[in-house]
């Protein structure tokens, strides 16, 4: 779906994405191979608070954004139901 707004004479084109999952997926550092000195499991889970926080940020910035879009969506719906 294509969105126009005119503003002073200047139209700006978006293009809106369509609605995505918001899944956090889970990461299990037992996958990793041991390569080297140093396991990627241990570094890994050394890790894990970080990817934790990443995955929280990651999952309320596509809630917002999908909340965001619901929204347009409806906006849109209604104008296009209204003048049809």
């Amino acid at each position: 779906m294509r969105v126009v707004t005119a503003e002073a004479k200047i139209l700006f084109h978006f293009q809106l994405p369509l609605p995505f999952n918001t899944t956090v997926k889970e990461v299990n550092c037992n996958l990793m191979v041991v390569n080297g000195d140093h396991s990627p499991a241990e570094l890994c889970q050394q890790m894990m608070p970080f990817i934790r926080e990443m995955q929280a940020l990651r999952f309320k910035t596509l809630t917002q954004l999908e909340r965001h879009l619901r929204w347009i969506y409806d906006v849109l719906e209604k104008l296009c139901s209204t003048y049809a």
